[in-house]
């Protein structure tokens, strides 16, 4: 079994990891980058899981500044400040405005945000997304508790 199928099974919604010339797993490139420096060889190889359900782990302070970006002034409940190609949102019928909630969900760092946008919600699709990114959220959180534990070990 190798090196990447371990970091894999233990961690299987993992996106991605570093590995350094001495085969020492890392989530970040740069941790990978600066343990490299110290074996005297600074090569990283990026590791991907070929699990297409794996999520990417991100930064909380990236996933904020990213959601308070996406978030701003939306309206996820109504869909009133959402536009599609056009700018025409009175246009689209249920289920496209339905879709375009779906999007902007997805695009939620938190899971206090993804509830707040699905109070209210009655769309299927949309419940679904939600709580598909409310899994894949506490799965990041999880992952990245663990790796927490890990390092102060």
């Amino acid at each position: 079994m190798s090196k990447e199928d371990k970091v894999f099974q233990k961690h299987p919604s993992l996106k991605k990891y570093y590995k350094t010339s001495d085969g020492t797993a890392f989530y970040k490139k740069e941790h990978a980058q600066a343990h490299g420096r110290g074996l005297g060889n600074n090569s990283v190889e990026e590791v991907v899981n070929p699990d297409p359900k794996a999520v990417s782990i991100v930064p909380a302070k990236k996933l904020q500044d990213e959601s308070k970006k996406a978030s701003k002034g939306k309206n996820l409940k109504s869909g009133e400040n959402l536009t599609n190609t056009n700018g025409k949102l009175d246009d689209l019928n249920p289920m496209q405005k339905a879709k375009l909630r779906v999007r902007e969900i997805e695009k939620l760092a938190t899971v206090s945000e993804v509830e707040a946008a699905l109070k209210g919600e009655t769309a299927p699709s949309v419940i679904k997304a939600g709580e598909t990114r409310i899994k894949a959220i506490q799965e990041v959180d999880k992952v990245l508790d663990e790796k927490s534990k890990e390092e102060e070990e």
